[in-house]
């Protein structure tokens, strides 16, 4: 099996991906506090938090403001009934639930934030892997996440590489 260490590994999800191609992750490196607690309640205590250069649904009132046009900008809206594809998974989600919403009849102006857990499936990762933290926290490493099917077929390509 092929050991492999995860650096800026954040809350795991890029480490779920390279065990699901069968690596086995030896070590992860990481420095925000919050990533480094909710990566050890899902995956063990295989990650270090350091600096390696020294080795809910919410609604926020920007939603309403920027659906009426107080922003430069629109926010990206998604409808699951026309089978819309949901938008990028971004950090900055977790300062401005406002940019990236999701139809809901039952909700002010008929959308709202993505919430934890929907952002979290927006990126691979697994149901039973959950964020011992803040929802701003869990955003922010969401956003911040390699995806986990990205992680997965990074772990493939390496063994491929070194298995050749």
């Amino acid at each position: 099996m092929i050991s492999v260490n995860s650096y800026f590994s954040g809350a795991g999800l890029l480490d779920i991906g390279l065990k699901a191609a069968g690596l086995d992750v030896a070590a992860s490196y990481e420095l925000d506090a919050d990533a480094v607690r909710v990566q050890e309640g899902n995956l063990g205590g295989h990650v270090v938090q350091c600096d390696i250069a020294n080795k809910r649904v919410t609604w926020p009132a920007a939603i309403r403001a920027r659906m009426s046009g107080k922003y430069r900008d629109l926010p990206i809206v998604s409808d699951p009934e026309r089978g819309d594809i949901a938008p990028t998974c971004v950090a900055h989600y977790s300062k401005d639930k406002s940019t990236r919403l999701v139809m809901d009849r039952r909700f002010p102006l008929g959308v709202r934030p993505y919430s934890v857990r929907e952002y979290a499936r927006l990126q691979g990762v697994p149901d039973w892997f959950t964020f011992n933290c803040s929802d701003t926290a869990a955003y922010r490493m969401i956003g911040n996440g390699v995806s986990v099917p990205v992680g997965e077929w990074i772990g493939r390509e390496l063994k491929r590489y070194f298995e050749a």
